[in-house]
Formats: structure tokens, sequence, C-alpha cells
């Protein structure tokens, strides 16, 4: 992969962003390849002997291709199963317990599911195990909650068919499995010091109303599910923290 520096000089043209990126998009999902084997080599190993600093930097730069908007990255990063060698990525590092990777490894997912043709490539019946996953790694620690909300929103955001009730089901799937509460690791976002924790957290809240808007019915359950979980309490001392944004 070439550095950030190479991108920003070189990606000037079509010609030159067309001519690169489908090779990078290939190297890239090598790369992701890559990391994941070594990772496996590590399993039940704390010490990573420094290659985690190069793995982890390798995984920064994909992810910088696609938070650059960079469509034609995207779309075949995809078509070389990208999203596929991503979360086999995941489970490495959770079997080694970095969060660090994972935390990366769902900001680059946040980045493809901003586009209609990374949806389309976790839509239909894998949906609802996406999500239960994405539920699940919200858990780990602050900045892997914070990509798995964008992940959410830009769900949530997207034209999936049935993207409410299998959000819906998900969440309660997640919820019955694990003891706990819909939606209750993705609330605790409101817990958050970093403010734009609560942001994504509110875009996603008033994207779910808006899709179940003419609905009275599913849209009451899910404000059930939130007042719940004392969404009330929890906006009204966010609010009433030290938050520039909203305060002014």
């Amino acid at each position: 992969m070439q550095d950030k520096d190479y991108y920003d000089e070189n990606l000037q043209t079509d010609v030159l962003v067309c001519c690169n990126l489908k090779k990078e998009a290939k190297r890239a999902v090598k790369d992701i390849v890559a990391a994941k084997e070594e990772l496996e080599k590590f399993k039940g190993k704390k010490d990573l002997k420094g290659k985690d600093t190069t793995l982890l930097g390798n995984m920064k730069k994909i992810s910088y291709n696609i938070r650059a908007h960079l469509d034609m990255f995207v779309v075949e990063l995809i078509g070389y199963d990208g999203i596929k060698e991503i979360m086999m990525f995941i489970e490495e590092a959770q079997n080694i317990k970095n969060n660090d990777f994972v935390s990366v490894a769902c900001q680059m997912l946040a980045g493809i599911l901003a586009y209609k043709v990374g949806i389309d490539a976790i839509a239909g019946k894998r949906a609802r195990r996406y999500m239960e996953k994405f539920l699940d790694l919200s858990t780990l620690n602050e900045s892997t909650m914070k990509q798995c909300i964008r992940i959410f929103l830009n769900m949530a955001k997207s034209n999936m068919e049935d993207m409410f009730d299998t959000m819906e089901k998900a969440a309660v799937k997640f919820a019955e499995d694990n003891e706990t509460m819909p939606y209750k690791c993705l609330i605790d976002g409101f817990k958050s010091e970093d403010p734009s924790v609560a942001m994504i957290l509110l875009k996603f809240i008033n994207e779910m109303l808006f899709k179940s808007e003419g609905e009275e019915k599913r849209q009451a359950k899910f404000l059930a599910k939130l007042e719940g979980l004392g969404i009330k309490d929890l906006l009204e001392i966010w609010y009433q923290s030290d938050n520039e944004d909203i305060q002014g």
C-alpha cells in the first residue's frame, strides 16, 4: 500500500484514480489476508514482537482510502471479497484480544457501508447476522463502539429492504443471548466523553424514527425500548454537560 502523502500528491486526475485504485484495492485485500494470517500465528500470545505496529499501519492505510470517498476503490475492494476478509480479520483480532485492530477494521466497514454497493453486499438473509455481530463488537471499547454506531447509522440511512424490522430483530436477539436490553450497548454511547459519539447516536435514532414514520406501533415499540434504557435521563445529563456542540 502507498502512504497518505502518495495519495495526496497523485490522486489529482480521473486517469490516476482509475489506473491506480483497481490495483490498490486488490493489493489491499491481499494485505488484509496477510495481516489475518499473521494474527493467526500469535493466537494465545500477548507479544506480537513489534509486528502489530506494521500490521496496524497497513490497515490504517486501507481505511484512509475508503474514507477518502474513492468510489472505484470501494467497489473493487468489495469485488475482491473485501468485506468477508475484514470480518475474518476481526475474528482473528478478537482471538488475540487486540481491540486496536478491531476498531480500525470496524472503521473500514463503516466507510464501506456508506456506499450502496456496501449495503447491497450484506443485505438479505445475512443482514441480521451482521447486525448482531456489530452489536457484539460495540461492547469491546469506546473506540470500537463509535465505529459500530457509524455502521448502524449508515445502515439506517440506506435503502436496505426491511432495514427497520431486521435491526429490531437483531437488537432483541442479541439482548436475549446476552441477558441485557435491546440497544443498550449502543445507547451507552451517551455516556462517552467523546461528544461525537452521542452526535452519531442521535443521528442513528432519528433515522430509525424516520424509517418507522407512519407506522405508529413499530415506532412506539422502538421508543419504548429507548425509554426503558432511561434515554430521557441520559439525554438530560448529556445536554447539561459542557458540550459546546449543543449549547453553543
